[in-house]
């Protein structure tokens, strides 16, 4: 089992809203891979989901789920620059 504090970032969500890793990492888990997404990494991705949608203080991973979450973190390609963004994919790569 792995797990990474749940933080909540600068980056505006809705007004005054700030988005948390629970958010980053549900955006990573639903962009699409080179290739597309096969029916096994539809499911272990929606499986990653589910975990970060419970909230709370910390996100807990399956080692196989852990995985997936590096994976789809690494394989992302952010449409802005932001300090926070940095700080999640090195906070994931520590915890995953």
């Amino acid at each position: 089992m792995k797990s990474i504090e749940n933080k909540t970032t600068t980056i505006a969500k809705e007004g005054e809203v700030k988005h948390t890793y629970a958010d980053l990492l549900t955006n990573c888990l639903n962009n699409s891979p080179a290739g597309g997404f096969t029916p096994e990494l539809m499911g272990a991705r929606l499986r990653v989901i589910e975990a970060a949608k419970k909230g709370g203080p910390t996100i807990e991973l399956e080692d196989a789920d852990a995985k997936t979450a590096k994976d789809a973190v690494n394989s992302m390609k952010w449409g802005v620059m932001h300090a926070d963004l940095v700080a999640f994919t090195t906070d994931c790569n520590a915890a995953f």
